[in-house]
């Protein structure tokens, strides 16, 4: 599923205006890293992107399909397609982790087909499956709050697949995890999108995964798109231009910029 922006822009009832402008297209099965520093705009682009933002001006389209145009049964079949993950998990703690994945045909087939009681053997061998593919097959039957953190994001990624996407937007997905952890996640998401052929755009303010992970670096500043290269032709003065400070090379390879969290 590709997206295409066209002169986005949001400015908040205060008037303060967080996207300006803003023109970008991202290829079906296209991987995407949103870089900048706090209060660029990131993460509002990303909401926008998800339809949880209303656009001040401008339109966003996701597989030739207006976020802001559709309605009713148009825009729910859209979102079903759309799979997130995010810093906060999402997870109803107190269900079984086995009940967290089926949630994720909530869209497609409504509460009570998505209920552990009620939902059809086809989606329990779905779900073991997509538990069984994100390595936590055994703990199906646990309660989700007692995990550790990078286990629950590991759920969150089972109950992606069990939706069956064609895009994913994650915001700051391994933010809360140690660095181990949040490699571990990292493998894991890309793997799962690759082997599915999925767009992802994923916002991250860590500068080694970023480079690591992404096919195209997309750098915001003030609002507006001022960087967009493959990670091999992003230089180190166009990353540190993002922060208005200046970036060494540990800090590449080490992921240690301290400027760089979401908004």
């Amino acid at each position: 599923m590709d997206v295409v922006i066209n002169g986005v822009g949001k400015t908040y009832p205060d008037g303060t205006e967080v996207l300006r402008n803003v023109d970008l297209t991202i290829g079906s099965g296209e991987g995407v890293v949103l870089l900048g520093a706090n209060g660029c705009g990131k993460s509002t682009l990303l909401r926008c992107m998800l339809g949880l933002e209303t656009l001040s001006q401008g339109t966003i389209s996701l597989g030739g399909q207006s976020v802001s145009q559709l309605k009713g049964r148009q825009l729910r079949q859209l979102r079903s397609q759309i799979g997130s993950v995010f810093q906060q998990f999402n997870l109803v703690g107190n269900l079984s982790v086995f009940q967290n994945v089926l949630f994720g045909r909530l869209g497609n087939d409504g509460l009570l087909r998505s209920l552990n009681l009620t939902c059809s053997q086809e989606n329990r061998e779905r779900a073991m499956y997509c538990l069984d593919r994100v390595g936590l097959a055994q703990f199906a039957a646990k309660r989700t709050d007692s995990l550790s953190g990078g286990q629950q994001q590991r759920v969150a990624i089972a109950r992606m697949l069990m939706q069956d996407v064609r895009i994913v937007f994650a915001d700051e997905p391994v933010a809360s995890l140690d660095p181990k952890a949040g490699r571990e996640v990292m493998d894991l998401l890309f793997e799962v999108v690759h082997e599915h052929k999925l767009t992802v755009v994923c916002v991250l303010h860590q500068l080694e995964l970023a480079n690591e992970y992404a096919q195209r670096l997309v750098g915001l500043k003030a609002g507006r798109v001022v960087l967009d290269l493959p990670p091999n032709k992003a230089s180190k003065a166009e990353l540190a231009a993002l922060y208005d400070r200046e970036i060494d090379s540990a800090e590449l390879l080490n992921g240690t910029e301290g400027a760089c969290y979401a908004n």
